[in-house]
C-alpha cells in the first residue's frame, strides 16, 4: 500500500525509446507489452480491433502483425534481459494470455543474449501455454481461501 505503487513497478522499465507512451506518460516502458497497448498500436486509425484480432493475423502471418510481434518480443527480450542483469535467475517463465508472442519469434532470446554480459550464465526460457480455466480455478481457489479462513 505505498503511495508510488504505481510509479517504482517493474512495469515502467525502459524497453523501448520508440514505444508509445503509457497511462502514466512513460515512452516505451514495459507497459508496451501490455494487451491492450499491443492493440492499440495494431489497430488502424480509422479502425479498431480487438487482441484476438491481432493473435489470429500474428499466427497468420500477416506482415503487419508479424512486424509488431517482432517489435514486441525485442521490447520483452529487452525487459527480460534487464530483469536477468539484476537477479540472475536460472529461469524465466513468461507466461499470460500473450505470452504466445514470445514463441513467435526468436527476438526474445536474441535481444537478451545482445543486452548480457558474454561471459554469463545462459537463461532458460519456459512459456507454457496458457490456459484460461486453470487461471480461473487459480484465481478462485485464491478467493475461497480468503473469505474461507
Amino acid at each position: 500500500n505505498c503511495p508510488d505503487k504505481s510509479y517504482g513497478l517493474v512495469g515502467h522499465i525502459l524497453v523501448d525509446p520508440e514505444g508509445p507512451r503509457c497511462v502514466s506518460g512513460h515512452k516505451g516502458c514495459a507497459q508496451c507489452l501490455s494487451d491492450d497497448s499491443i492493440v492499440e498500436e495494431y489497430s488502424m486509425p480509422s479502425a479498431t480491433c480487438h487482441f484476438a484480432d491481432f493473435a489470429r493475423d500474428a499466427k497468420a502471418n500477416v506482415p503487419q502483425a508479424t512486424k509488431l510481434v517482432n517489435r514486441t518480443c525485442f521490447r520483452l527480450g529487452t525487459l527480460v534481459a534487464t530483469i536477468a542483469n539484476i537477479a540472475m535467475p536460472e529461469k524465466i517463465m513468461i507466461a499470460g494470455e500473450s505470452s504466445f508472442i514470445a514463441q513467435l519469434a526468436s527476438m526474445t532470446s536474441q535481444r537478451h543474449q545482445q543486452l548480457s554480459h558474454s561471459q554469463a550464465a545462459p537463461v532458460d526460457f519456459e512459456i507454457p501455454d496458457h490456459d484460461w480455466a486453470l487461471w480461473a480455478k487459480a484465481a478462485a481457489a485464491q478467493a475461497i481461501r480468503q473469505y474461507v479462513s
